[in-house]
């Protein structure tokens, strides 16, 4: 399962998302001061894709 399909299947569980902004490249890197964490409650997080 890769990362994507996990955060949204927790969307669909209305459970606490773990949210990536990704960086420039569209793609979460490692290590990459650009890759911020956000925690919030979003159970409605499918409905905005």
């Amino acid at each position: 399962m890769d990362v994507t399909s996990y955060w949204l299947a927790m969307a669909s569980a209305g459970e606490t998302l773990c949210m990536l902004r990704l960086n420039s490249k569209g793609l979460p890197a490692k290590g990459d001061p650009s890759l911020i964490l956000t925690f919030e409650k979003k159970p409605s997080e499918s409905e905005r894709l």
